[in-house]
């Protein structure tokens, strides 16, 4: 948070990203901040179990439900207890679904690695209208935040940072200039 943050994404998912919900509720308790749970929720107990851990918001995935109706079950569930989720799209046909939905805090997913678009941002930022478009993943620089930031309200970095050999500068790098875009 030093380095200018103004959330934490925590993940709690145990096998792949050896997360766990111990490591959220230990997070929200300790940082005045609001806390992604980052994890592939489908079910309401988790959120439930988001509830309990303090988180403030929770992924949901769009490309993971068949039913619309299901995600936006899924929003209002967490809004009845003042949890907004962070609903991310992939696809231009996820925007679509999203659009029949309530979501107000939009992510989109630019991959990782050799799936890595930055270009999706611009792409599917024209698609989506959200109270507050973040752009998530691929993002290792100040130039890729430059660019994301033209079309987007906030970024989402998780392994620049993680991967950094000084966090707390790479966290004030990325920030900075997304932050003075919006001339905070």
């Amino acid at each position: 948070l030093e380095g200018g943050a103004a959330a934490i994404s925590v993940l709690t998912e145990p096998v792949y990203y050896r997360g766990d919900l111990y490591y959220l509720f230990k997070i929200s308790k300790a940082f005045n901040v609001p806390t992604l749970r980052k994890d592939l929720i489908l079910e309401e107990f988790q959120i439930y179990e988001s509830v309990i851990a303090g988180a403030s918001s929770y992924l949901l995935i769009v490309n993971q439900f068949e039913d619309p109706s299901r995600i936006e079950d899924l929003i209002q569930l967490g809004r009845s207890y003042d949890l907004e989720p962070l609903v991310e799209v992939n696809t231009v046909q996820d925007t679509k679904i999203l659009g029949r939905t309530s979501a107000r805090l939009v992510g989109i997913n630019n991959g990782e690695g050799k799936e890595r678009d930055l270009i999706k941002t611009k792409n599917l930022s024209a698609e989506i209208n959200s109270e507050f478009l973040i752009s998530e993943s691929g993002i290792r620089n100040a130039e890729d935040v430059k660019f994301v930031m033209e079309y987007a309200d906030g970024i989402l970095v998780g392994t620049a940072i993680s991967e950094a050999k000084d966090i707390k500068a790479k966290v004030e790098e990325l920030c900075k200039l997304a932050l003075g875009r919006h001339g905070e």
